[in-house]
């Protein structure tokens, strides 16, 4: 995938809420609906820049890093608390049990940057093998954390 659309695809999922554009300063201003259409919009984001990666080369590869970079550097801003209304998929679990949430972020932030060191590198295998790293780590969260499917 050209480093085009994976811009293209940030910009539509992320619709300017996504959590790599927003100040915990501003987080504090927005409601707990719009938090958690930032938030929302931050897994959506996630999820397509994971399907794209498959089919990413050079400075793509870069480009879907630093999405994951910069998403679980301030994944924890997105879940303040008094934001798990409404559709929320959040369990109460995540405030209950803080620390243990934080602890699977910061094991999305060690396999996020391996991504980008690897794509860094330029090696699209190594990229590929960075980027299964990943997986777990979100599905632990999902597993723990959310609601089920």
């Amino acid at each position: 995938m050209s480093l085009n659309k994976i811009t293209l695809l940030a910009a539509a999922l992320g619709t300017g809420l996504c959590a790599t554009a927003l100040a915990q300063d501003a987080m504090t201003a927005m409601d707990p609906n719009e938090i958690m259409a930032a938030r929302e919009n931050q897994m959506k984001l996630f999820g397509g820049t994971m399907r794209t990666a498959r089919n990413a080369e050079g400075a793509a590869m870069v480009e879907i890093a630093n999405v994951y970079v910069d998403g679980f550097e301030n994944l924890a801003d997105l879940f303040p608390e008094g934001t798990n209304t409404g559709s929320s998929k959040a369990l109460s679990l995540i405030w209950e049990d803080w620390d243990g949430f934080l602890a699977v972020i910061e094991k999305g932030q060690t396999a996020s940057a391996e991504v980008l060191a690897a794509a860094e590198s330029g090696d699209q295998a190594a990229f590929l093998s960075a980027m299964q790293g990943l997986g777990p780590v979100c599905q632990e969260c999902h597993d723990t954390y959310r609601e089920p499917m």
